[in-house]
């Protein structure tokens, strides 16, 4: 018997119906999985208002009245990130009838899951990026020249952005155009954070340098792309780069720095910061500014020092609902410890996408994940109702799952950084 294509969604879709692709995007990225989500999102580009100043007042009414003003919004013109994702299925394995169900499910399962983790990491990692897709940047050492096939990476903890058989390009910088070329690899050590290559570097890519940035091709096409949504470096980025680009979804936000952008410190201003002294010293700035500091995101090696230094913590799990997730599954949930700060309590996460320079702190309930449907979720014929296709390539069917979202803080100020060289 053979298996038809709408047979072969209605079993995809029972093994993975959308709380299942979502709950499992989210498990493991605290900062993707804790925000809002608004599936609210259409249209090319989306007006969204961003407040920044508030009305004047005056101890006498007549003044008031006179100087009256409005709320300040900025209007931000957001656009949706795509982010996609195939399970293919061979056409030998759908026309298999009995004996070949079981092969038709592993087949199934190990594709589905497969592709459902590169959305993770990749929708994780966008979280906290700047738009560009960078995976690593490029250390050219004397135990990794450019004349060899390894590429040490100036961070051993993005070497998790790697896979054997990914091909890669670089650039001189996220708003430089690639260079000529590519990269494929074929080895990892995440020890020493090292990718080895199927040839010499110069030998695919000529131009490599050191500090280079390093993208999976097909995310990084043309100079300053801005292909995946635009995460906490973004929206809240270091002083440099918001010297160099402080437009963000064309609204030049030098009108008020902190109030577009967040506050940005780092260990030159404030040297020899601990994490605990930079948590606090984001609390201080955000709750003066009158905001609230709920939660703080670091990497696995910053908060384990966090824990080691504060004395008096509070370990706990926070959970996060799923839309329909059934009673019976387990919940999502993230562990994190508390820390008292002059904004009172704040919650302390460690996530693997985080930067291990950076530690992000702010207010998670003014952040909103809006996508033009749930982010993310597979894709159907609307004649149909099948998400499956025939290839016209290859002998299989294709179910396609895709992601169109983009990041919205209502109030920046509301949220700053801590940057250690």
């Amino acid at each position: 018997m053979t298996v038809t294509t709408r047979a072969l969604f209605d079993m995809l879709k029972r093994r993975y119906p959308p709380w299942k692709v979502l709950s499992t995007v989210a498990k493991d990225n605290p900062g993707f999985g804790m925000v809002a989500k608004d599936t609210s999102g259409g249209g090319l580009t989306m007006d969204y208002g961003v407040e920044y100043s508030v009305p004047t007042r005056a101890a006498t009414f007549a003044t008031a009245q006179t100087n009256s003003s409005r709320t300040r919004n900025a209007r931000f013109q957001l656009d949706f990130a795509d982010d996609y994702g195939v399970v293919q299925i061979e056409q030998k394995l759908l026309e298999s009838g009995r004996r070949g169900e079981d092969a038709l499910i592993s087949a199934l399962t190990s594709q589905t899951e497969g592709i459902l983790t590169a959305l993770k990491n990749s929708l994780g990692r966008a979280f906290f990026g700047n738009g560009s897709n960078q995976i690593g940047v490029v250390d050219v050492t004397l135990a990794a020249p450019v004349a060899g096939p390894v590429l040490q990476l100036e961070s051993l903890d993005d070497v998790v952005h790697f896979d054997i058989g990914q091909t890669l390009v670089v650039a001189a910088s996220t708003t430089a155009a690639l260079r000529a070329g590519t990269l494929l690899v074929s080895g990892i050590d995440e020890i020493l954070g090292r990718v080895t290559m199927t040839g010499n570097l110069n030998a695919g890519i000529a131009a490599i340098a050191d500090g280079d940035v390093i993208f999976t091709q097909g995310d990084y096409v043309s100079a300053a792309d801005r292909l995946a949504y635009t995460g906490l470096d973004g929206w809240i980025p270091n002083a440099v780069d918001f010297a160099a680009t402080p437009t963000l979804f064309g609204f030049n936000r030098s009108v008020n720095r902190t109030g577009l952008a967040g506050y940005a410190f780092n260990d030159t201003t404030y040297p020899g910061y601990s994490e605990e002294e930079a948590v606090q010293l984001l609390a201080r700035f955000i709750g003066r500014g009158g905001g609230t500091l709920t939660c703080a995101f670091m990497s696995h090696e910053r908060l384990t020092r966090l824990v080691n230094a504060v004395g008096s913590k509070e370990e706990f799990v926070k959970t996060v609902p799923v839309k329909n997730m059934p009673k019976s599954e387990a919940e999502l949930g993230y562990d994190g410890i508390r820390i008292r700060t002059p904004s009172g309590l704040v919650e302390c996460y460690a996530d693997r996408n985080c930067p291990n320079g950076t530690i992000y702190a702010g207010d998670i309930a003014q952040l909103k994940m809006i996508s033009i449907g749930q982010c993310p979720h597979w894709i159907t014929d609307p004649g149909g109702g099948s998400t499956g296709r025939t290839m016209e390539s290859a002998a299989a069917q294709e179910m396609r799952l895709t992601a169109w979202p983009q990041l919205a803080i209502r109030r920046p100020r509301s949220w700053g950084r801590f940057d250690w060289a």
